[in-house]
């Protein structure tokens, strides 16, 4: 499942935080449920109950670790709610962390069996670019673990690769999972792969060499 940004922040926005936090201040309910009745993501209002209470860096290093919130039932009451969280919570972030990982060792692996030079993120990152693609040959090469709806992949558009194609021109878009057919329209600035097949990726890959 895939929540996009603009629902979320839509929904976010219309929320009187104030009363929610008075509400479960006074007793009304736990984090838990008060996301249920907001029908917003318990992640995100954890969050937002722990930020009346500390600053930014702090909430951000709690959420990572909830034994260094100082409130024993408030941790406990994040922790859970990370926990049922299956988008915004930390556990699910480790998994897409890791399946992204996963499928860009694949695509270093076709990339090395093709004997194509590339850079990669780390490696941009160490020369301080502003923007890194997972791979950069001639053009970049951006790929996500995921199947993209129009929804997504106009969030990754406007937020991400954007800004890769203006920094680094055309590139390759690489959803491992596939994607709707609107996705797939022609866009100048991107080339869309629904899928990784070795044998033809690897191929469309020693292609774009100039």
């Amino acid at each position: 499942m895939y929540v996009h940004q603009s629902d979320t922040r839509a929904k976010v926005g219309k929320v009187d935080w104030a009363k929610a936090y008075d509400d479960y201040k006074n007793g009304k309910g736990t984090i838990l449920e008060i996301a249920k009745e907001l029908d917003i993501s318990p992640t995100i209002v954890a969050k937002r109950f722990l930020l009346n209470i500390s600053d930014k860096l702090t909430v951000k290093q709690w959420l990572q670790d909830t034994n260094e919130i100082p409130n024993g039932e408030l941790a406990v009451q994040v922790m859970m709610a990370q926990y049922a969280d299956p988008i915004f919570g930390q556990l699910s972030h480790c998994v897409m962390r890791n399946a992204g990982e996963l499928f860009e060792y694949e695509v270093a692996q076709i990339l090395k069996k093709a004997q194509i030079s590339y850079a990669s993120e780390n490696s941009l990152r160490t020369k301080e670019f502003d923007v890194t693609p997972d791979f950069k040959l001639n053009i970049p090469i951006e790929i996500l673990s995921l199947f993209a709806s129009g929804h997504c992949h106009k969030d990754y558009l406007k937020y991400q690769f954007n800004s890769y194609a203006n920094r680094f021109g055309r590139g390759l878009i690489l959803y491992k999972y596939g994607c709707t057919r609107s996705v797939m329209k022609r866009d100048p600035k991107l080339i869309i792969a629904e899928e990784l097949v070795y044998h033809e990726c690897a191929n469309q890959l020693a292609n774009l060499r100039l």
